[in-house]
């Protein structure tokens, strides 16, 4: 199977215009953000076989904190997530 690049690129211009909106730069956005990500977390934790979808927020939060590769592993692996 091939990888579909521009597909991909038209896949992430939606995603790159929906987390641009102004909102993304307010600090109280941001903290609840990260409050409904630990949420997520917790979800996925007691539900292991649902699949569960990230609004955008939810995923920026997400992906910033996979990038902090070690602490992520520590938050997400080896203790509970709390809120």
């Amino acid at each position: 199977m091939q990888y579909n690049i521009l597909s991909a690129m038209e896949r992430q211009s939606k995603f790159y215009y929906q987390v641009s909106l102004p909102h993304y730069e307010e600090q109280g956005f941001l903290e609840a953000a990260v409050f409904r990500y630990k949420l997520f977390l917790h979800l996925k934790r007691i539900n292991p076989q649902t699949f569960i979808a990230p609004t955008y927020d939810i995923d920026v939060v997400w992906h910033t904190h996979m990038s902090m590769g070690n602490q992520y592993v520590a938050y997400t692996q080896v203790r509970f997530v709390t809120v």
